[in-house]
């Protein structure tokens, strides 16, 4: 794993809930049911028909504080304890654009939306240490302590996008999606960039 994340929150096994499922909660290759149907359309064909916000953006953080507002505003139930976390990283950042993602999914989304457990059950799950925000926080600066070394640039990403380090350089930015408000489902991923002359 790529950060301390795993130290701060308590990550589940992608295989986790092993109940079968066509979509597990820990498979980030694919998105819930309703956001899955509309990759594709245009943005205001896109906007959640269930609730009255959701969505994506595509950020640099350079104000953690503005940052995680706009979380709030996109839906994000910032103050979340009881959900699970999945991870994954990137096979190849050229070709899907990410380099490490996590997808916070809400226990009652474990019922409702996957299928993977009973209410019985995820009522005997536990707590998270750090609230949805604090974890949102955490993830975007353990990703900027590990790829930026010059307040700008990384050397870490050079080349990463194809970048030739003087017309083009590689750096850091974000993305965050919410998958559902209601119960929550989110994800959050570093992903490389390039910053032309």
């Amino acid at each position: 794993m790529p950060s301390s994340i795993d130290e701060l929150v308590n990550v589940a096994s992608s295989l986790w809930p092993s109940k079968y499922q066509e979509v597990r909660p820990g498979n980030l290759t694919r998105f819930i049911a309703p956001f899955e149907a509309t990759l594709g359309q245009d943005p205001i064909e896109r906007a959640p028909r269930g609730g009255p916000a959701g969505g994506t953006i595509y950020f640099e953080s350079h104000n953690q504080q503005d940052t995680i507002a706009t979380f709030a505003l996109l839906g994000a139930d910032l103050a979340l304890t009881r959900y699970a976390v999945y991870t994954q990283m990137s096979p190849d950042p050229m070709v899907y654009r990410y380099l490490w993602q996590i997808r916070i999914v809400a226990y009652d989304a474990l019922v409702t939306y996957f299928d993977a457990l009973t209410e019985e059950e995820v009522t005997a799950l536990h707590d998270q240490p750090l609230t949805v925000g604090e974890l949102l926080s955490a993830f975007i600066k353990g990703e900027r302590d590990r790829w930026i070394d010059d307040h700008v640039y990384s050397n870490a990403l050079r080349g990463v996008l194809g970048g030739d380090d003087d017309w083009a350089k590689e750096t850091l930015a974000y993305g965050f999606l919410v998958e559902s408000t209601q119960p929550a489902v989110y994800r959050i991923w570093s992903r490389p960039w390039l910053v032309t002359k």
